[in-house]
């Protein structure tokens, strides 16, 4: 990816949300990152929205229970990594993550209903 990731970071945390955001992975593969409503943001989730949305307070705090041990301490930090892992090293396993959610007692629906959600806003899952 042609960039710096901590600019990206930086991008990231000050403005919440990214709009039609396209960059070239490894592959040589144009990937564009946005919706369909024509660049207006205030239809776009977050990914803590996602989480929010998805899963209920105790299951969050339970997330946040094993990346807090990592030194990730709110849901901002942790979706942070999300996008990161998801852009930078080319996508989250898909596998991994829900069963990383199944493990915690989110029910298999919850976890697919959060995927399907942060695929929406951009995150790449891979099989």
């Amino acid at each position: 990816m042609n960039g710096n990731s901590d600019e990206l970071l930086n991008q990231i945390n000050s403005n919440k949300t990214i709009v039609n955001f396209c960059f070239i992975n490894d592959n040589d593969d144009i990937v564009v990152i946005g919706d369909s409503s024509g660049g207006n943001a205030s239809e776009l989730l977050t990914c803590e929205e996602c989480f929010n949305k998805t899963l209920s307070s105790e299951q969050i705090d339970n997330i946040l229970a094993v990346y807090s041990v990592e030194g990730f301490e709110n849901l901002e930090d942790v979706c942070t990594l999300i996008f990161l892992n998801s852009q930078i090293a080319g996508g989250i396993s898909y596998s991994l993550f829900v069963t990383d959610l199944i493990k915690l007692d989110i029910p298999i629906a919850s976890a697919n209903k959060l995927v399907e959600c942060l695929v929406n806003i951009g995150i790449v899952f891979i099989p």
